[in-house]
């Protein structure tokens, strides 16, 4: 996302559940919801056919689904900018089964007649692992109780990030839309952090929704840092190599167990804040 985008992105996720009267309803269905996102997150892995998904990874904690999260951008001189929002519902307003909704708020100049537009649209979520599906796609998330990631490549172990994302091509007069789920598992032999260049075993798996099987790859690839400015908050910018003798553009963080992928950017890719005093 840039500084000069001009959509607010809204998500807001409700969680099924209710506390039973005289309980904290913060507390009580925690543990009933980590095990449903246990037997979600195999569900999930069967439903997408996902082949690297390695066997320990960070979870999605349901327990953290009642907080409002920010990513804030600067605005243009004449008033035009965008901040994200990903707000959860708190669990006492939980009802029925999970939902995600998507809200879009674009400003526009401080000298339009109508200074915002609104739009939104809501889904059935489905939470498991790492993994949020909705609107028929996935999406591989962190969250910890500073920061949510919707979209993320995460540390599996040392030197050693996976991700998993479904993308929808657009729909054109010759061919429909179709749905392609990809997987990267990327095993570094040198920190990507602290070497400016080094060496990685680079795995892939690639499956249109419509087939059977998927495409695996694995390739010996090397990495080179690309930019990385002097304040220690600045992402280290990795071109990655691949097969197709192309490079996968990533940026890691110094010392943050998630990293994001320049290829699963979309509207709401981003590194979110908690609010304060929500």
């Amino acid at each position: 996302m840039t500084a000069h985008a001009t959509a607010i992105v809204v998500l807001v996720l409700h969680v099924a559940g209710e506390a039973p009267q005289g309980a904290d309803p913060e507390s009580v269905p925690a543990s009933a919801a980590r095990h449903e996102a246990a037997n979600a997150a195999l569900a999930l892995q069967k439903r997408w056919h996902l082949r690297l998904l390695p066997e320990k990874y960070p979870e999605v904690d349901p327990a953290l689904l009642g907080s409002l999260w920010s990513e804030r951008m600067l605005r243009d001189i004449l008033g035009r900018g965008t901040d994200h929002f990903i707000s959860f519902a708190a669990p006492r307003e939980l009802q029925g089964g999970r939902t995600i909704e998507l809200k879009t708020v674009r400003h526009n100049s401080v000298n339009a007649r109508v200074p915002a537009t609104t739009t939104s649209a809501m889904y059935p979520l489905t939470l498991g692992g790492p993994f949020l599906e909705y609107d028929g796609l996935l999406h591989t998330a962190y969250v910890n109780k500073d920061v949510f990631v919707p979209d993320a490549i995460l540390e599996v172990a040392d030197r050693k990030w996976y991700t998993a994302e479904a993308r929808r091509t657009e729909r054109t007069k010759e061919e429909d839309a179709e749905v392609t789920v990809t997987e990267y598992l990327l095993e570094f032999d040198d920190d990507p952090i602290e070497a400016a260049r080094g060496t990685l075993t680079f795995h892939r798996h690639v499956r249109k929704l419509n087939e059977a099987e998927g495409k695996m790859t694995r390739f010996s690839a090397i990495f080179v840092r690309f930019r990385h400015a002097r304040d220690e908050r600045a992402p280290y910018e990795l071109q990655i190599g691949t097969p197709e003798q192309r490079s996968l553009t990533a940026w890691f963080y110094a010392g943050k167990p998630y990293a994001l992928l320049r290829e699963q950017m979309t509207v709401w890719t981003g590194i979110y804040r908690r609010e304060t005093g929500d």
